[in-house]
């Protein structure tokens, strides 16, 4: 599919969604959606305000939505295992995200962790522990001079929607992806 050069959605898919929205070559807007209204929420109540609120959003669609796809769980360790709960809750929403854009005829690309987050600080998954990769997409935000509000979602929504951008329009990627150490990107790959 040609891009034909309309907004790109970023989606770090969770009960704290992050979300990330603009034109290639523009500032995206990032923001955290909380899904779980309430503690007492249970799943049904989660993906009830989770299909309420993306079939809002979605009522001006973007032209793309990139998604983090959840991992897989044989590949997730024994301790994460334990957060099956969280497991469903990420794999419904990912479900959700990708059903209700399909409809609104957006196009929709998944954004694998190891991909965006080489695409938005140079590093894979493999070497960084999540609250490094964390907190270099909140620095990452920073240098760039977004709004990520201190929120790790919201964070790594900007790293999905950069991927996004590097996929459909490359000559639009932020500047600072050109000149700055922290996204500088191996020369082995």
């Amino acid at each position: 599919m040609a891009y034909g050069g309309g907004e790109i959605v970023g989606v770090d898919p969770a009960t704290e969604s992050g979300i990330a929205r603009g034109v290639p070559g523009g500032v995206p807007v990032l923001r955290v959606v909380d899904f779980r209204v309430h503690s007492t929420d249970t799943n049904a109540v989660i993906f009830k305000h989770a299909t309420l609120w993306i079939a809002q959003y979605f009522q001006r669609p973007p032209e793309a939505l990139f998604i983090e796809p959840p991992i897989p769980p044989r590949k997730l360790s024994d301790d994460k295992l334990a957060g099956t709960n969280a497991i469903m809750i990420a794999m419904g929403l990912y479900a959700l995200f990708v059903g209700i854009a399909a409809v609104k005829g957006v196009a929709v690309y998944n954004a694998p962790i190891q991909s965006w987050r080489s695409v938005f600080f140079g590093t894979g998954n493999g070497h960084l522990k999540r609250n490094v990769a964390k907190r270099k997409a909140k620095d990452a935000c920073r240098i760039l001079g977004w709004d990520c509000a201190g929120n790790d979602n919201a964070a790594e929504a900007g790293g999905i929607w950069t991927f996004g951008v590097n996929v459909l329009a490359p000559n639009k990627m932020p500047a600072l992806h050109k000149l700055s150490p922290l996204f500088a990107r191996s020369q082995a790959a």
